[in-house]
Parts: C-alpha cells; structure tokens; sequence
C-alpha cells in the first residue's frame, strides 16, 4: 500500500470523518445532509463530483509543488453547456429556482462486515500486546490531567506471510487500568488487498475490535468491494441527491486507485482513535441509541451494528473518491483548465427552471398565438376605457348635448353648503360657473333658537332656510 501524505490530508480525515457518519443512519432512515466544497450532499457524495454552475467558493489554486491530494477546497471545473437550438446564445435562466437531473460516474463500494469466529486463525488479530509507557501518580483525572499513557501494537495477517500492524495510545491511570465506561477503544487494521489471496486485487478489508465502552463490537472483518458506477445525480438547491443505475467492478489496471482508497481507510481508522474514545465507535453507539428503545449493552442487535459499520465505510469510500475528483479537477490544476480526454467523461442532463414569462413557440404553429390573446384583449379593454374617459369629459367641458355632470366632492365644504342651500340661502346651483360664483359668496353660522343655519348677511331668515340649511 502506497503511504501518502500532504497537509491537506486534515481536509480528507474530517470529510472522510462526515461523510462515514451521515452514511451510517442511512439503513435506519436517519435523515442527514453532508457538506463539503460549498455543495449539500444528501446522506453521501456517492463519489462523484457536483455538477454546480453557480458555485461561489474560494478561488484558491493549487501552488506549483502541490499534489491533487493537495487539494483543500476551491472552485471546480464544469464543462457545461447548452445543447444548440433554436436559440443557441440564451444563456441558462435563473428563475425563482432550478432542478436538474445529470448522469454522471461515480464510486461507491460494497461493504459486508461479520464476525471473526475463533475457529477463522487465518486473520491472526492480535490485541493483546500493550504496555504502560508513561505513569504520573502525582497527577489527578479530576483537572484532566494525564495520569498514564498505554501503547497498543495491534496486529492482523493480511495474507500469506503479510502481517501488518498499527501503534495506538491511549489514556490509563497510573495503575495502567482504562476506566471501562468512560474511555473507549476501537483499533482497526486495513489490509492494502483482499485476504483470500485466490481473488484479484480490486478490494481491501478492514479487521477491528472494540473495547470498554465499545465492546458491544466483537472482532470483525469488513470486506470492501470498491465499484465504478454511473449515478443519476438530482441538484436542486445546491443539494445533491444520486440514485446509482449501474456499477462495474474494478480490474487489475486501477490497483492504484484502489490503493488509495485503502490508504484513506487507514489514514480514518487511525486518526479516528483518539486517547479516551474513538469517532467511529461514538457514530455507531449513538445511531444505535438512537434507533432503539434499548441499551446498546442489553439485548445487542448484531445485524443492526453491523449494518451501521457497512453504510459508514461505503460513506468514507465514496467521499474518497469525491475528494480526488475535485482535486484533479479543480481550477488551476491543469494549463488553461482544460482536462485531458483520457480524465474526464461526458455528462448529461436536463434542467428544469422555475421562472414567470411566456416563450415563443414555433412559427409553423398557430398555437403560440394564444400565449397574446390575453394581453390583446387587457390592451384593447383599457385603450376603449380611456378613450371613452376622453370623449365624456370633452362633452362636459364644451356642453356638447346638454351635458352638465356636476362634479359633487363630499370632502369639500362648499359643496355641502351647496347641497344643503335652500330659503333665503340662494346659491348657484353646479353648473356650468356654478362654483365659482358661489366661491366669492360670504355666509356665516347664525343660531335660530335651537338650531344653526348658514345664511348670507343682511337677508332675512325664513322659516324655509331655517328647516333646510340646519344641521
């Protein structure tokens, strides 16, 4: 197996990381949405990389002396386009929203995980060679200080004469003993190949163990089947959903791929552990309590750990293949980012976009003329309402055929004097200079016993305008 190493390597443990544990609680129906490079994966990447026109992430680009596993984030090279039509130089909508549909290839794999009986000697998974390589007794765990440090060599044959083993550490008292319910250990082992050396080399496994608070995990084999596929990827949102249509196994020939992706499950399993607890066994510890009314140390539902185990190592596989894409694909990564033929495939898709308006249809169809009909009818409609505006005011204004509309304003004053004038109050009345003259009239609020009128100084007041102009 092929070690590597790069600063961006925190980038693939914490993605890997994610992208294990919202695969986990897929089996169990627990929704999870995965994040990574400014794109929303539902539960996982399904290895492929978005097909994002729009994405607005950093700009960064690969220095010089970078590798694609260097890659750490950054804006993604998509070749898109529309297919040419009638009208080849629209460029997409944006609309109120958009959904679109690509098939694409991706990566996933088959995971089968089982118990390692004790008649099974072929794995030879050893756990037990630790020691004590530190011990404070002054110290106290109370302040979290450390109080001991133990060493674990944990060992597997993976193969015939291939015994691979990886250093762990973690934290004891200063007698050397772990607290069994407040620590846990989860060691793993990747095997760089498959452990029957009768297949080819186009899978890995992985051979792991819990301890202490994970001991609800027996020594078990996962067996992980890596497999090309091509995906029908739904975006809409930004949010990716892939439905796998078809999946080809790998040859001989992608052994470095599969390298790769083996050394990703390395790189987890071991930075997984940490000195007290393990991310691994603290996703399957809380799916599991999650889903169960049932303590995960009462009445242990195998099947279900085991399910849960399969789903979140298909999760790191396929963000391991997401993460590689995106490397050798993000911008600045080759001259002119063009993408050599022999890396890179042809998608297809149709979006669907969300917008208001009306679009011509072909010219040969009488049909598209019903998309103006309505507009028409508005347009006509109002063009003969103001013309008729028009054409009454005209006749108002000039006479024309004994029109004389008065113009009577409830909120004017001298309108409602006007309306209510009768008696000694002689007003014009409202036609034609009507108003003004009765603008220039002065009356004034006089008391009639117990009633007001408005009358014209100096005439006298009538019991007719008295009944009438009173309010």
């Amino acid at each position: 197996m092929v070690s590597q190493t790069d600063n961006a390597f925190e980038i693939l443990d914490i993605g890997a990381m994610l992208g294990g544990a919202a695969a986990a609680g897929y089996t169990f129906g627990i929704p999870r949405t995965f994040n990574f490079n400014g794109v929303k994966y539902n539960v996982s990447t399904q290895g492929i990389v978005p097909t994002v026109e729009d994405y607005s992430g950093s700009d960064g680009v690969p220095g010089a002396n970078g590798t694609r596993l260097g890659f750490a984030g950054g804006n993604v090279t998509v070749n898109t386009g529309l297919v040419p039509r009638s009208h080849p130089s629209v460029p997409i909508p944006q609309g109120f929203s958009r959904n679109y549909s690509m098939s694409q290839q991706g990566l996933t794999a088959n995971v089968s995980c089982r118990p390692i009986n004790s008649s099974q000697t072929q794995y030879l998974w050893d756990t037990n060679n630790s020691y004590v390589i530190y011990s404070n007794a002054a110290a106290s765990s109370s302040n979290n200080s450390i109080t001991g440090l133990r060493l674990w060599n944990i060992g597997a044959n993976c193969g015939t004469n291939t015994l691979i083993s990886y250093e762990y550490v973690t934290m004891v008292d200063a007698s050397g003993n772990t607290s069994s319910s407040g620590s846990g250990f989860l060691p793993s082992v990747v095997c760089p190949g498959p452990t029957n050396m009768n297949q080819t080399y186009t899978s890995f496994a992985i051979l792991m163990q819990g301890f202490y608070k994970y001991g609800f995990l027996k020594a078990s084999v996962c067996e992980v089947v890596p497999l090309f596929t091509i995906v029908r990827a739904d975006y809409s949102d930004q949010e990716v959903s892939a439905e796998v249509i078809s999946s080809t196994p790998f040859q001989p020939e992608n052994a470095a791929l599969l390298s790769f992706i083996a050394s990703v499950a390395k790189f987890q399993s071991v930075n997984s552990q940490g000195l007290t607890s393990s991310t691994i066994g603290d996703t399957l510890y809380s799916i599991y309590s999650s889903t169960t009314n049932e303590s995960i140390d009462n009445n242990l539902n195998d099947t279900q750990v085991y399910f849960e185990l399969e789903d979140y190592w298909r999760g790191v596989v396929e963000f391991s293949a997401t993460f590689l894409r995106s490397g050798f694909m993000a911008t600045g990564s080759f001259p002119n980012n063009e993408i050599p033929n022999n890396l890179s495939s042809q998608v297809t898709g149709t979006m669907f976009v969300s917008t208001i308006g009306w679009i011509r249809w072909a010219k040969k169809s009488p049909t598209y003329l019903l998309a103006t009909l309505p507009l028409t009818i508005v347009t006509i409609l109002t063009l003969f309402c103001a013309s008729y505006s028009i054409l009454e005011a005209w006749k108002e204004h000039h006479g024309y055929g004994g029109h004389h509309r008065a113009h009577f304003d409830v909120s004017n004053t001298l309108h409602l004097i006007m309306a209510c004038a009768a008696g000694s109050l002689a007003l014009k009345d409202f036609g034609k200079g009507g108003i003004m003259n009765n603008e220039s009239v002065k009356v004034q609020l006089e008391e009639n016993g117990d009633k007001k009128m408005f009358v014209i100084p100096g005439q006298p007041h009538s019991p007719v305008s008295t009944e009438s102009a009173s309010f």
